[in-house]
């Protein structure tokens, strides 16, 4: 969806599968195909994150983390403003593909950014990852870096919930009319 509508030159939105692939797989033939995608050609990684701790998937929050490839940053943008552990691990598993990719150590940053806005209920993170994604998508598009201030108040976060939920509405009514 994000992908369609802004295709920014350099980023890569990599899907929630892939990454609990990259989290989780051990496999040398799984990690093999990982590193020949060539995501470190990329300028920028958009991972949204589970805090699910194995193949199950029983997380319950979801954030943002965007790598800059230029100097292995790891910018995290979360909606509770806690610091989620699979963090860490996404960081281990990004320097051990990276290394696999350049054949030597990497040492990745981590970055919290600072005045991201914050959810209100318990349920509504995955609204806040797609929010951040297209704001940070419109950000990078415009040439700004992601360590330069962010206007949030374009994104209409409460605004999201609706339209997916109008989107699902109208794809059941043309499912209807299909059968």
């Amino acid at each position: 969806m994000l992908k369609q509508q802004h295709p920014v030159e350099g980023v890569r939105l990599l899907d929630p599968y892939f990454v609990s692939m990259m989290l989780f797989e051990d496999e040398e033939e799984e990690l093999e195909k990982m590193v020949s995608l060539k995501l470190f050609a990329n300028d920028y990684l958009m991972i949204p994150l589970n805090t699910n701790s194995d193949w199950a998937g029983q997380g319950d929050h979801w954030t943002l983390v965007v790598l800059s490839t230029s100097d292995l940053t790891m910018h995290v943008f979360d909606s509770t403003g806690k610091l989620i552990d699979n963090v860490e691990v996404l960081k281990s598993a990004l320097e051990g593909l990276a290394k696999r990719t350049y054949n030597k150590d990497v040492s990745m940053k981590v970055l919290h950014a600072k005045n991201t806005p914050k959810q209100s209920n318990s349920y509504d993170c995955g609204i806040y990852v797609i929010g951040f994604a297209e704001t940070l998508l419109k950000h990078l598009e415009m040439g700004k870096s992601l360590v330069e201030d962010i206007d949030w108040k374009q994104t209409a976060f409460r605004q999201y919930r609706k339209t997916i939920r109008s989107s699902i509405d109208k794809l059941m009514l043309e499912c209807r009319k299909a059968y």
